[in-house]
């Protein structure tokens, strides 16, 4: 059995500097990304638990690696989810895995926006060493591989799909 959580909520009025996104935006962010994951992943602990080997693929983000300016409530809400990643490996094991997978930018609706300004596309595509947002399709690989029975040994991981942007 496993469970895939995949939460991306990051709205126009969370973005700016910290002194400037009202509590209430903080709140809705960290409901839907992080709050949302947990109780999604609590709610199946039961059936994970009983099942042979099930396992807890969580979708975080570049933002839950590195910080990003202007994101403060979705990079929050994201360094939260590795650390639950992180902290349910812990106490779920052996039975369960739980990992995460960390895309970088990646072709969406949540990223439309981002394209479609040309400055704003510019400076994530600099970067990016691999010069390009990704498409969906190049994170399900990753996520594929953690539920899968190659990644038996893998537990409390976030693999990083994002276009070389945290090695820099």
């Amino acid at each position: 059995m496993g469970v895939n959580t995949c939460a991306g909520f990051n709205p126009d009025d969370a973005l700016g500097r910290p002194e400037a996104v009202e509590p209430e935006s903080l709140d809705r962010v960290l409901d839907v990304n992080l709050h949302g994951a947990y109780e999604v992943t609590r709610a199946a602990a039961d059936h994970l638990l009983a099942s042979d080997g099930g396992s807890v693929i969580n979708v975080a983000s570049v933002g839950g690696l590195v910080g990003l300016p202007r994101q403060h409530p979705y990079v929050a809400s994201k360094h939260g989810l590795v650390g639950l990643t992180k902290s349910m490996s812990l106490d779920w094991a052996p039975a369960v895995r739980v990992n995460a997978v960390a895309p970088g930018y990646v072709s969406t609706a949540l990223t439309e926006d981002l394209e479609d300004n040309e400055r704003l596309r510019r400076s994530i595509i600099d970067r990016t060493p691999l010069e390009r947002f990704a498409d969906p399709e190049e994170i399900a690989g990753p996520v594929v591989f953690l539920a899968s029975d190659a990644a038996t040994y893998v537990t409390g991981s976030v693999l990083a799909a994002d276009g070389g942007w945290t090695a820099r």
